[in-house]
C-alpha cells in the first residue's frame, strides 16, 4: 500500500516540513511524492528542492515541470504513475493542487489550502483579474469533495466555506517552524534591532511600515533598523532614514538569516485590513517568536492577534491608527522591556508554532475515519 503526495507550485520549505513529517509520522505505508511545478525550474532550483527533499523518508520522488496549459497531459503521466498501485490515502498541497485531484484513484483525500487565488489581486484588481478569481474557486468546486480540508487559519476555513465544499471536515494548523533553526545559537543576549523580514509584495504594506520607522526615527534617533531581505523593492523603507540607521542584510541560507533574527529587539508585521491577510497566517509571526524577538503586529481579524494577546508577546497596532500614534504605541511599548522576563512568554507561544507541537496534531486527525 501507499500514500501518494502531490504538491503544485513553488518550493514553500516551512509548510512543506510540517505536512511531510505530519504525514510519514508513525506511517507504515510507503510514501510517494510528486511535485507539479508551472514555472521555469532552473537547474539551481533543482539543487534546492533536491537539497530540501532528502532529508525526509520518502519512497519516490517525481519531478513534473508542466504548467496548467498541459493539464491533461500532467494528469495523464500521474496516472500512469500509480496506475497499478494501491492508493491508501492521496495528500493534495496547495490551492491548485485540487483540479489534480481525479489523477490518483484514492478512497480517501486531503487538500491542504495555504493560500487564496486573492493574493493575485493585490497586485492590482481588474475585471480579468477578479474573473480568474471567480473561476479559480469554481474549477476546484467541480471536483469531488475532499475527505479533509486543512487551512491555515480559522478565518481561511470561512472562506473557503462561502465558496465550495461547506459541508467538508477541516483542520486549521497555523504555519509553524522549526524551532531548532531559528533559537539562539550563537547565544546572542543583546538585542538592538528594530527588524523587518520579508519580500517587497503588496500585501506587505511597506509604505505603511516606512511611516512608521520614520516617526520612530524623530522619536528616538539612536534607534537601528535592520532590514533582512532579498527583494530590491524593501528599500521603499531607508528613503527617509539616515544610512547610518538602517541596514539591509540577505541571504538564502537560513541558519544566517535565523542568528540575525536574533538580535532582533521587535519585529514588524504591519498589514492592510483585507481578506487576503485575515485568512494568511504569515511564517514571519512565528519566525520571529522562535528567534526571540517581540511583534508589532496589525490588529485584524486574523488568527494572530489571539497568539499576540493571549501570550502577551508585542504591542498590537490598530490599523486606522496614524503612523506618529502607531511609533509612540510601540516605542513606549519597548520602554517596558528593558529586562528578559518576556523571553520566557516568547519560548511559550514559539513552542505552540513549531513543527514538534503540531506534527502529532495533524496526524492525529488525519488518522481520524483514515479509510
Amino acid at each position: 500500500m501507499k500514500e501518494v503526495i502531490l504538491y503544485r507550485g513553488p518550493l514553500e520549505r516551512a509548510r512543506l516540513k510540517l505536512l511531510i513529517n505530519s504525514i510519514l509520522l508513525n506511517n507504515n505505508d510507503e510514501v510517494d511524492f510528486v511535485w507539479i511545478f508551472p514555472n521555469t525550474l532552473s537547474p539551481d532550483k533543482q539543487q534546492h528542492f533536491k537539497s530540501f527533499i532528502d532529508e525526509f523518508n520518502l519512497s519516490n520522488i517525481h519531478l513534473i515541470n508542466e504548467p496548467l496549459i498541459k493539464y491533461f497531459s500532467t494528469i495523464k503521466k500521474i496516472k500512469t504513475l500509480f496506475r497499478t498501485i494501491e492508493i491508501t490515502k492521496a495528500h493534495f498541497i496547495g490551492f491548485s493542487a485540487w483540479v489534480y485531484s481525479q489523477s490518483l484513484n484514492s478512497t480517501f483525500k486531503v487538500w491542504y489550502v495555504n493560500g487564496v487565488p486573492e493574493e493575485n489581486l493585490m497586485y492590482g484588481s481588474s475585471i480579468t483579474g477578479n474573473i480568474s478569481n471567480y473561476f479559480q474557486w469554481k474549477i476546484n468546486g467541480l471536483f469531488d469533495q475532499p475527505d479533509k480540508i486543512v487551512t491555515v487559519s480559522k478565518p481561511m476555513t470561512r472562506l473557503i466555506k462561502s465558496y465550495i465544499f461547506k459541508s467538508a471536515s477541516f483542520i486549521e494548523i497555523p504555519i509553524t517552524v522549526d524551532t531548532d533553526l531559528f533559537s539562539n545559537s550563537k547565544g546572542i543576549t543583546e538585542k538592538k534591532y528594530l527588524t523587518y523580514l520579508g519580500t517587497g509584495a503588496p500585501w506587505q504594506s511597506l509604505d505603511i511600515l516606512k511611516e512608521i520607522w520614520e516617526e520612530l526615527h524623530q522619536i528616538d534617533s539612536s534607534l537601528k533598523f535592520r532590514v533582512i531581505s532579498r527583494d530590491d523593492r524593501t528599500k521603499i523603507l531607508a528613503e527617509k532614514l539616515p544610512a547610518e540607521s538602517i541596514e539591509f542584510v540577505g541571504s538564502n541560507n537560513f541558519k544566517e538569516v535565523a542568528n540575525w533574527l536574533s538580535e532582533s529587539k521587535i519585529g514588524f508585521l504591519i498589514r492592510r485590513d483585507n481578506i487576503v491577510n485575515e485568512v494568511a497566517f504569515p511564517t514571519k509571526f512565528a519566525e520571529y517568536t522562535a528567534a526571540g524577538s517581540l511583534v508589532a503586529l496589525s490588529e485584524l481579524k486574523w488568527d494572530l492577534t489571539s497568539y499576540l494577546k493571549n501570550y502577551n508577546v508585542g504591542v498590537l497596532i490598530p490599523v486606522k491608527v496614524n503612523a506618529e500614534i502607531a511609533a509612540q504605541n510601540i516605542y513606549e511599548y519597548l520602554q517596558q522591556y528593558e529586562d528578559t522576563l518576556y523571553l520566557d512568554r516568547l519560548k511559550e507561544v514559539s513552542y505552540t508554532l513549531s513543527n514538534e507541537y503540531w506534527a502529532p496534531v495533524l496526524n492525529k486527525q488525519l488518522l481520524i475515519n483514515k479509510y
